[in-house]
């Protein structure tokens, strides 16, 4: 009879997780953040994915960003409305059934300096049967995770503009069928997370059909309280609060009245709220490292503070940088090309990776599409390893709606500064 890896894994991953957070070893060599909710900080958008995961500033024209990792993006974009579903496989279970991401979002403008956008995701695991060693008798049930949240941006000025969203966490990895197995009762572990974030972004254009333009993004994402899978827990585990950073500089020449051709340079740096983990540090004398009693937002303003072993904060610092050229024809067809790197230091995770990305636009609708390529493949490595995500959209121009000309940035025209 077939076991799928897919259910060992979880369950080793999740002991060791566990014991980890008590014996840690080798914690100078190898000392990763330990949190819930993985699932939560893998970027399922693939004009994202193709520019190393940057998500907190967005090339011109898009809008994705606003739903997914800075909700304060959802203003700076001159569409009506954009909707948007994506397909990002994860991996391959030995039944042959494809572990993967769904993505529905979208974004609407309410007003000239108000806009909205929702975002729904969905990890699908699939029917996997397990094996009691005990009793052997095999067990089937199907672990799922989603997410389901909600965003709002405010313009404050032609420059400036800040949002906020909120969404619900569902996580069934473990069925009540498997607490005989296990030895412990399961529960669905539900929580919230809420994001913030902040956009500045400018553009001077010149004679000669020159144009620069610049951004600037700062967000904070899964910040709720401690969850567990487990009913009856003490030791809560933290949510994947992540701060992140980011910056694009882009330049732009309208070559004749038909063609324009524009390219983008992105960065950007990550850090997990997460405390470090210290096996040494139990001050209390309660049997449990002093990380692993600090609430939420306590663990969220230690990460900062928390360098144990020397140089730990610095190493858990994720970096990210990404290119994107993108030739504009009539306002009607747009062609990018985009490539990003990804680095996690080796002992906070070994998360590296090189992606490359393509996206092509007709008049609203618009097809993504992102192929990473893992450069440490491994099963706690990156989730896209070398496969093929895509993503379909229809966005409108604002038009004259609000007060705007009638162009259409969603082919590459640089955003128009609002009054």
């Amino acid at each position: 009879m077939k076991i799928l890896k897919l259910a060992i894994c979880i369950l080793v991953a999740f002991s060791m997780t566990a014991e980890a957070q008590i014996f840690p070893q080798n914690a100078r060599e190898y000392n990763p953040l330990l949190h819930t909710g993985q699932y939560l900080l893998v970027n399922t958008r693939p004009a994202q994915i193709g520019l190393g995961s940057i998500g907190v500033v967005s090339p011109e024209g898009q809008s994705q960003s606003g739903v997914s990792e800075n909700p304060a993006s959802l203003v700076s974009s001159d569409h009506l409305y954009d909707v948007h579903a994506s397909f990002v496989p994860w991996l391959k279970a030995s039944n042959g059934d494809l572990i993967n991401f769904k993505t529905l979002g979208g974004s609407y403008r309410l007003a000239k300096r108000h806009a909205i956008g929702f975002n729904f995701t969905h990890f699908d695991i699939g029917k996997s049967q397990f094996l009691s060693f005990a009793t052997g008798d095999t067990i089937t049930y199907d672990p799922r995770e989603l997410t389901f949240g909600i965003s709002y941006a405010f313009r404050l000025n032609d420059r400036w503009s800040i949002g906020g969203g909120l969404k619900y966490i569902h996580s069934d990895l473990f069925s009540k069928s498997l607490s005989q197995v296990i030895g412990f009762d399961t529960q669905i572990l539900r929580s919230v997370g809420l994001d913030l974030g902040v956009n500045y972004r400018s553009s001077q254009e010149f004679a000669n059909g020159m144009a620069l333009f610049w951004q600037a993004g700062l967000a904070l994402q899964n910040m709720g309280p401690k969850a567990t899978h487990f009913q009856n827990d003490t030791q809560k585990r933290f949510l994947p609060a992540i701060i992140r950073l980011g910056g694009l500089f882009g330049v732009a020449k309208q070559l004749d009245e038909n063609q324009r051709l524009s390219l983008q340079f992105l960065l950007q740096l990550d850090k997990l709220m997460v405390p470090t983990p210290c096996n040494d540090c139990d001050e209390d004398n309660n049997g449990l490292p002093d990380y692993a009693d600090k609430t939420a937002f306590e663990g969220m303003i230690a990460s900062f503070f928390d360098d144990h072993y020397g140089g730990e904060d610095f190493r858990e610092i994720i970096q990210k940088v990404g290119f994107e050229a993108a030739y504009n024809w009539r306002n009607t067809w747009r062609l990018a090309a985009r490539t990003g790197y990804h680095y996690q230091h080796p002992s906070k995770g070994n998360l590296h990776f090189l992606s490359f990305g393509l996206g092509v636009a007709f008049k609203g609708l618009y097809m993504d599409m992102a192929y990473v390529l893992d450069r440490n493949p491994g099963p706690m490595d990156i989730p896209q390893h070398k496969k093929l995500a895509v993503s379909l959209g229809y966005r409108q121009a604002l038009g004259a709606t609000f007060g705007h000309g009638a162009s259409t940035p969603e082919m590459g025209a640089t955003p128009a500064l609002l009054p």
